[in-house]
């Protein structure tokens, strides 16, 4: 069972993650629900995803229902619509396409193996593993690292930071001597200021949470701002971005 980019918008997928240190107290909590028989979680920025081994589906589906409400504290009646629930054959195929990259939002994003080999440590050190996903997940890993090594889908070495980046380019032109802005001091963050300074940006300045409240003044005099946070609303709105510009747009 899970949500992605291709069924839910972003702020859904924000409301419905999973603390990244809450994880394996997460995983605890849903192997110890009667008809989960083992149970693993993957969560990236794209995704939040249930694999499940169960004793009996109805039952199980509404325990892992449940499990999400109880959990989280709060209902998930909004995750109806934006749900997928896959099984047997559909599920393998389904998770061999995530780890190959094929399912991601840039056609054989890197991070992708990497967050599904996390995912498998995760269910390993909470013991929410079984025989049955232990090897399922054990052959999907196999099937990433050949799909990146027998094909050239990883080629371009894609990822969302290379995407920020090109994109940079592609409206700028030659980044040297630029001064760029990176909102967020996390991992996607640290690969988008070292692929810019890999560019020859003049300078690169770093905000994390604690420096918030330097945002208009950073982008006032940035040539590049580029964001990668896991806040719940927006950190750019049209106000903070208007504000130090000579001529700001409109609403529209």
């Amino acid at each position: 069972m899970g949500l992605s980019h291709n069924t839910a918008p972003v702020d859904v997928r924000e409301s419905h993650a999973f603390p990244a240190h809450k994880m394996g107290e997460a995983l605890i909590a849903l192997r110890d629900y009667g008809a989960v028989k083992e149970a693993l979680m993957l969560q990236t920025c794209g995704r939040l995803e249930i694999y499940a081994e169960l004793e009996d589906y109805e039952e199980g589906v509404s325990q892992i229902r449940q499990f999400l409400g109880n959990f989280r504290h709060g209902g998930v009646e909004d995750m109806d619509s934006y749900m997928y629930t896959l099984l047997g054959s559909q599920a393998i195929d389904h998770l061999f396409r995530v780890s190959t990259g094929l399912d991601s939002m840039l056609i054989g994003e890197a991070e992708i193996l990497a967050q599904v080999k996390d995912a498998f440590i995760q269910g390993q050190r909470a013991q929410s593993l079984g025989k049955t996903l232990h090897a399922l997940f054990r052959e999907a890993i196999n099937a990433g690292k050949s799909a990146r090594t027998q094909t050239d889908i990883g080629g371009q070495s894609v990822s969302i930071a290379t995407a920020a980046v090109n994109f940079a380019i592609a409206h700028v032109g030659d980044l040297r001597g630029t001064s760029v802005v990176v909102v967020g001091a996390g991992k996607m963050g640290s690969l988008v200021a070292r692929r810019l300074k890999a560019e020859g940006c003049r300078e690169i300045r770093v905000l994390n949470r604690a420096d918030m409240h330097d945002i208009v003044p950073a982008v006032a005099n940035a040539d590049i701002v580029v964001t990668s946070t896991g806040a719940q609303t927006f950190v750019l709105t049209m106000e903070n971005v208007a504000a130090p510009l000579p001529n700001p747009p409109n609403s529209q």
